[in-house]
C-alpha cells in the first residue's frame, strides 16, 4: 500500500534543530527518516504547505480560494450564491512599534462567537456582507468579488501587521469597517469576559481566501484524510473520498497531519515537540503497514523522502538531523 503524508510545520530552523537535537533524535519521525530515501527539496512560496497543496489538490498557484470549499465540506453544501472569504477572529497585540498577528489557540464558545459576530453584521450590511459561522469557522459572504489581496492566516501569524494597508478601492472598504468593527468589538461584554479569565481578546479578523466553489480537477489521490475542512472540501469538489485525519488510509491516499503547523509558526518549541511526540505512534503505525511518501513542509521549503517498512533495516543508512528536519 503506498500513502503521501504531508506534514505542514515539520521543518525547522537550523539552529532550532541544534537546540533541540536530543528530544528530536528520539523521536520516531526522525528514525524513521533518518533510514528513508531523500528524493529532494523544493524552495517555493511561504507558506510552503499551502504551495504544496495548490499544486497537487487545487491544481492552481497561491492564492487559493479556499474558503468556499471549506464552508461546503462544514455545511454539507457548496455555497448557494456569492463570494465567500474566510474571516478567523484574531487577536492584535501591541508590540514595540507594531502590530502582531496572534491566532486564538481555540475557538471561541459558541454565544460568545454568535454575540460577536451579530455586532460585526449589524456594520457589514452597508458592504452588501455578512458573517456566517459555521461549526467553529468564521466567513465573510459578499455578494461580488472584491479586489483585494490578502495573505493566508498561516503566513502572519507571529509576524507584523503589513505595512502599507492594501490601495483598492475595496480594500480601503473593508478597511474602514473592519476599524468599525473592532471598535464595537473593544468594549463587548464578550471581550471583557475574556479579559477577565485572561483570554485574549478577539479584537480583529483576518480575511483570506476568498472566492467562489467551482468543480476542481481530479488528480492523483484516491482519497484525502485530513482534518481542515477546505482539504476535504476540494478533495469532495474533485470527487475524491474525504475523510477526518484519523480515519485509516487507503492506498494512494493523501494524509495531511497539520499538529506541528501551530506551534511551528507561534515557534512554540515546547508545544511542537509535544505535537511531535503525539504524532510518533501514528507515524510508527503507518509507516509499519505502508510505503510512504513524506512530503515535509517548512517557510519556503518542501522535502520530499520515500520510506519502506523494510528501510528500518537498512541500520547502514542513518542521515543526520540537518539532513532530515532542518530548513
Amino acid at each position: 500500500m503506498h500513502v503521501t503524508l504531508l506534514l505542514p510545520g515539520a521543518l525547522l530552523p537550523r539552529e532550532v534543530v541544534d537546540a533541540l537535537a536530543e528530544p528530536l533524535a528520539r523521536s520516531t519521525l526522525a528514525s524513521m527518516l533518518a533510514r528513508a530515501d531523500l528524493v529532494g527539496d523544493t524552495e517555493t512560496e511561504a507558506p510552503a504547505h499551502l504551495a504544496w497543496l495548490a499544486e497537487h489538490v487545487f491544481h492552481a498557484e497561491l492564492p487559493l480560494a479556499t474558503a468556499p470549499y471549506a464552508y461546503a465540506a462544514l455545511a454539507g453544501a457548496a455555497p448557494a450564491e456569492g463570494v465567500l472569504w474566510h474571516a478567523d477572529p484574531i487577536h492584535l497585540e501591541l508590540a514595540r512599534d507594531h502590530l502582531v498577528v496572534t491566532a486564538l489557540g481555540r475557538p471561541p464558545a459558541d454565544a460568545e462567537a454568535d454575540a460577536l459576530i451579530a455586532a460585526a453584521n449589524a456594520l457589514a450590511a452597508e458592504m452588501d456582507a455578512r458573517i456566517l459561522r459555521v461549526a467553529d469557522r468564521w466567513f465573510l459572504q459578499a455578494t461580488r468579488r472584491w479586489d483585494l489581496h490578502a495573505e493566508p492566516l498561516a503566513a502572519a501569524v507571529g509576524q507584523p501587521l503589513p505595512t502599507p494597508l492594501p490601495t483598492s478601492a475595496d480594500a480601503r472598504r473593508w478597511n474602514r469597517l473592519l476599524t468599525e468593527i473592532q471598535m464595537t468589538w473593544h468594549a463587548h461584554p464578550a471581550n471583557e469576559a475574556r479579559e477577565a479569565r485572561g483570554e485574549p481578546t478577539i479584537n480583529s479578523l483576518w480575511l483570506h481566501g476568498g472566492g467562489a466553489w467551482s468543480p476542481l480537477k481530479r488528480g492523483a489521490y484516491a482519497s484525502l484524510l485530513a482534518d481542515a475542512p477546505e482539504w476535504r472540501g476540494a478533495a469532495q469538489a474533485a470527487a475524491v473520498t474525504a475523510e477526518p485525519a484519523d480515519a485509516t488510509p487507503g492506498n494512494a491516499a493523501l494524509v495531511v497531519w497539520d499538529t506541528l503547523l501551530l506551534p511551528r509558526l507561534l515557534q512554540d518549541w515546547t508545544g511542537w515537540l509535544d505535537a511531535l511526540t503525539g504524532l510518533d505512534a501514528r507515524v510508527a503505525a503507518l509507516s509499519r503497514s505502508s510505503e510512504l511518501d513524506v512530503v515535509l513542509a517548512g517557510g519556503e521549503t518542501v522535502r520530499r523522502l520515500r520510506s519502506r517498512p523494510s528501510d528500518r533495516l537498512k541500520f547502514w543508512r542513518s542521515r543526520r538531523l540537518h539532513q532530515v528536519l532542518a530548513e
